[in-house]
């Protein structure tokens, strides 16, 4: 395919995206039209301006009676008297430029509310289809990428939709109807204007192109060069221990000579781009002048009708300025289209099958029958495995890092769907449920606490929503966070920051209990919830986690084999397969890797203990 092709290809691609957000702007067609018509009005109201000054010119000041239809209109407002001719052509000027003012005003206001409408109905569709699609779509995009397109992408959206074609439309209006009157005076004009003008226009494309390219590099310099700074200032510590000041330095210098140079370039095209525009627009004037003045001299054109010329001329550089950055504004535009589109066209890997109904009560009875499963097709992180929890149990996922642990929870859930096998609750295929009332009831907790900018008391609310103060109160007491939150300063109330990085680990940990235990879900997955914390903190959290796995069917995914030795089964997995089932003394006797592996840990944690007791005081 020939790079013409491709550009084609792309262009082609990005119209078409263009066209499936217009049905957004179907619902304001009416408030639309009337933008547009004020507008029109606005632009009518440009080119009438010059008028009031050429008849004050040419009636006025040469005394040349007005004829026609505003002739007579005049005499019969102001009679023979020039002065009050004068009054009455000020008022007329004043008055276009009122109602230029707001018509323009109007414009604007209204394609503004259009624009941000436009923009909310589509950002709000973006933002359900996101939260709707699979978690394969999340875990292959950066977070970044994705907030990119409900922010940034919806402005160049709007830009281009409302604003740029609201400026092409005035500015053409304006550009053909200056035109048209300047042609309906002489059209000997309308020829040095077809020459002069593209050349003008042409210029200001370059430049404009040239300026964007030259600050595109010179941002990127200065980006390049505030990484040095930031990289250095927030090692400094290593920086000094090495001894590589002499290097850094000389590293942010050569930086810096870069940033300069493209820093130079672009106020080289900076300072060129307005005489240059004004050199050519002056040879224009010079030429519109030299015939102009001739004709008013030999009596073919009055002093006024001059005037009109050379100010729409002029007039003209305005709407040829917009058209020739509004290129940049659509080409945005299109881009940010076709991005948001490839995710709203994108469907859920995983969605309610047809005829899914809503779950009943889960009793909790977990089945994997012969489950396989891969992220990508043939590479299985799964392997026929089949195991049972019993309702009311609590199992033991274990195993080594990649072994498929969390991978098997979240078929539970149906984060994924099995690509061979089913997952059953109950004795019924999970895919026989809606999505909505099979998650409902499984609670989750994570090895790291996920909470949310918002109060404590909404944190834990937020697995219930409509759940009364005493309940949160009572989730709070059950999972131990009760001593911490009364000693914060706002209690309940107090603010959490970001993920919930003002609290501790462990605090986190138990805010997430709570949330779990508030959810009331019969179904409980636990995975890796005290890693990381200390043994004061692991104890407070293992005895929440004894109320929150109270009556409930939990899987709990463990590294760490000496906390699960009480569980009721441990299924042991090993490169996607199921290896070992049984409970703890079970496994042991067996002599295999659970065997080994909780040997070795005990003998670390041994070993571990009696360093730190020959530790010197």
């Amino acid at each position: 395919m020939t790079q013409a092709t491709t550009r084609e290809s792309i262009r082609s691609r990005r119209v078409g995206a263009y066209r499936y957000f217009l049905h957004y702007l179907v619902p304001h067609w009416a408030l639309i039209v009337l933008a547009f018509t004020l507008v029109t009005g606005a632009v009518l109201m440009d080119v009438l301006a010059p008028w009031a000054i050429k008849f004050i010119f040419d009636n006025v000041i040469a005394g040349h009676p007005m004829q026609g239809m505003l002739g007579r209109i005049a005499r019969t407002l102001t009679g023979t008297s020039r002065v009050g001719l004068l009054d009455l052509l000020l008022g007329v000027y004043l008055g276009i430029a009122v109602l230029d003012g707001i018509f323009n005003y109007t414009a604007v206001l209204l394609l503004s509310w259009i624009g941000q409408q436009f923009v909310f109905d589509i950002r709000r569709d973006l933002f359900t289809h996101v939260q709707k699609l699979s978690m394969s779509f999340h875990e292959n995009r950066r977070t970044g990428d994705v907030v990119t397109r409900l922010t940034a992408d919806m402005t160049n959206l709007q830009d281009m939709v409302v604003t740029a074609t609201a400026t092409v439309f005035a500015s053409v209006m304006t550009i053909v109807l200056m035109v048209a009157v300047i042609a309906r005076l002489d059209w000997r004009y309308i020829a040095l204007t077809a020459v002069i003008v593209p050349f003008i226009y042409l210029a200001m494309r370059f430049y404009q192109r040239a300026i964007k390219d030259a600050s595109r590099r010179m941002r990127r310099s200065e980006g390049q060069l505030s990484s040095i700074v930031q990289e250095v200032v927030s090692s400094i510590r290593i920086v000094k221990a090495f001894t590589r000041e002499d290097f850094e330095q000389r590293r942010f210098e050569q930086q810096g000579r870069v940033s300069v140079q493209a820093n130079l370039r672009a106020a080289n095209f900076q300072a060129q781009y307005p005489p240059v525009v004004e050199v050519l627009a002056t040879i224009a004037a010079v030429a519109i002048l030299g015939l102009g003045v001739r004709e008013v001299l030999n009596g073919h054109l009055t002093a006024g009708e001059l005037l009109v010329i050379v100010m729409y001329f002029r007039w003209m550089f305005g709407p040829l300025r917009q058209l020739a950055r509004v290129s940049s504004t659509i080409g945005r535009g299109l881009a940010s289209a076709e991005r948001v589109q490839e995710v709203l066209s994108g469907t859920p890997d995983v969605d309610d099958v047809s005829g899914a109904r809503v779950a009943p009560r889960f009793r909790g009875h977990i089945c994997f029958d012969h489950v396989s499963f891969g992220y990508q097709p043939g590479q299985l992180v799964l392997k026929d495995v089949s195991f049972n929890l019993e309702p009311g149990s609590v199992t033991a996922l274990v195993g080594a890092t990649g072994s498929g642990k969390t991978t098997a929870t979240s078929l539970i859930a149906r984060f994924y769907d099995p690509s061979e096998g089913a997952v059953r609750i109950d004795g019924e295929d999970v895919r026989n449920f809606t999505l909505k009332s099979l998650r409902s009831q499984i609670s989750i907790v994570l090895q790291e606490a996920v909470l949310f900018h918002g109060t404590i008391f909404e944190n834990i609310a937020y697995g219930r929503p409509h759940a009364s103060p005493a309940d949160v109160y009572a989730a709070a007491e059950a999972a131990n966070a009760v001593e911490f939150i009364e000693r914060l300063p706002d209690g309940y109330n107090t603010i959490l920051g970001e993920r919930g990085e003002t609290l501790s680990g462990g605090q986190r940990q138990r805010i997430s209990i709570a949330r779990a235990i508030i959810r009331d879900a019969g179904i409980l997955i636990l995975d890796e919830p005290t890693v990381g914390l200390d043994a004061q903190t692991e104890s407070l959290v293992l005895e929440a986690l004894q109320h929150l796995m109270a009556h409930r069917t939990t899987l709990v995914i463990a590294h760490h084999l000496s906390t699960v030795q009480g569980a009721d089964n441990i299924v042991v997995l090993d490169h996607g397969r199921v290896v070992e089932t049984g409970k703890h003394d079970t496994l042991l006797q067996q002599n295999l890797w659970y065997a080994e592996v909780y040997r070795t840990q005990i003998r670390t944690l041994s070993g571990a203990t009696e360093a730190a007791a020959s530790i010197p005081e």
